[in-house]
């Protein structure tokens, strides 16, 4: 498990429909809520009481390389 996290290696659900929503392969909130829920898309954790949610930024590049998803801007 992580013993530090790098918010600057973390990205929100938000954050992450924001970083694909000019790529070849836009998705929504609640599209990223199924896959959580269907164990598909990058890898995710949750922290705190609350259970925020958090992608890991290395899941969510070696997501985009297997899944060619063409980023239009330098996200």
């Amino acid at each position: 498990m992580l013993k530090e996290l790098d918010r600057s290696k973390l990205l929100t659900p938000s954050e992450l429909v924001k970083r694909w929503e000019l790529s070849l392969y836009p998705v929504s909130n609640v599209t990223l809520s199924r896959w959580r829920r269907d164990s598909k898309g990058p890898k995710f954790i949750k922290i705190g009481a609350a259970g925020r949610v958090f992608y890991l930024l290395d899941s969510v590049q070696e997501f985009e390389l297997h899944h060619n998803i063409g980023l239009t801007t330098n996200a």
